[in-house]
């Protein structure tokens, strides 16, 4: 019943479930650096790092959490010169951990037991960003939508799931771990609406997945979906001339916004 959270620098913050305050913790590494903190085992931290250009000696670290080090991966990228911030990120798939970077080539599965073994490979070539310093120009974010950018992954019993961007374009790809077809939604990405995968089920917003689960025999992706967005969604002409493959999850959809409040 404690949340840990990273709050400065170099400090770990410790909260109960009320929101109180509890204590903090500094690391005795100063140069430790994390990305993000995940619950792994019993009562041990995951910190992944992400050093701007791979100029870091660690790939992740895993404490205790008063933060004394227990484990932790040596970073085997060679550094590079760089101005832009990396890609990276945890998901969890079972009782597991899987870490990746984008710079790395990698994508590292954690076991409780703090054993780990690569998973999956993105291979290198020219539809990846160079490891070296690109100028900084107004034409640069449209020339990194060029190259190929991970911006997360879901792994579930069948697919290895990512969102993605290449040649300009945003996608969601579904990966079929036994037989490797894919399967690619693309998508815009507005200045206030992320779209995703369309939802021909009800007739409702298009589908963004954020976050894995299991319950039971049963898989899950869920996204967040504003209350006012579907409220004005039920309300378009879109909509209500819309034919889903269910009509009757239709009317569940209209019933259920109708009785959201807009907050």
């Amino acid at each position: 019943n404690r949340i840990y959270i990273s709050g400065k620098l170099n400090t770990v913050l410790v909260f109960d479930t009320e929101g109180n305050y509890i204590r903090q913790f500094k690391f005795q590494n100063p140069e430790q650096r994390f990305a993000q903190l995940e619950s792994i085992g019993n009562n041990k931290l995951f910190m992944p790092s992400q050093k701007r250009g791979a100029n870091g000696p660690l790939l992740w670290t895993i404490t205790d959490t008063l933060g004394n080090v227990i484990s932790s991966k040596k970073n085997t990228t060679p550094p590079f010169e760089t101005l832009m911030g990396a890609r990276s990120g945890t998901f969890k798939f079972k009782d597991k951990i899987l870490y990746w970077v984008d710079y790395n080539d990698t994508i590292f599965t954690i076991s409780p037991d703090f054993s780990y073994q690569p998973s999956f490979i993105i291979p290198q070539g020219e539809h990846r960003k160079p490891k070296k310093d690109l100028p900084i120009t107004l034409d640069l974010p449209v020339k990194l939508l060029e190259y190929y950018s991970p911006h997360f992954f879901i792994e579930t019993n069948q697919y290895l799931i990512s969102r993605y961007n290449y040649k300009g374009k945003f996608a969601y790809v579904f990966i079929d771990k036994n037989t490797l077809q894919t399967s690619i939604a693309y998508f815009e990405w507005k200045k206030d609406v992320k779209e995703g995968i369309s939802n021909n089920f009800d007739g409702g917003l298009m589908f963004s997945p954020e976050v894995y689960f299991a319950e039971n025999e049963d898989e899950y992706l869920a996204g967040i979906i504003q209350p006012y967005l579907l409220k004005a969604h039920v309300a378009s002409d879109e909509f209500l001339n819309s034919t889903p493959k269910f009509p009757e999850k239709k009317k569940e959809l209209e019933k259920l916004a109708n009785s959201l409040s807009e907050n």
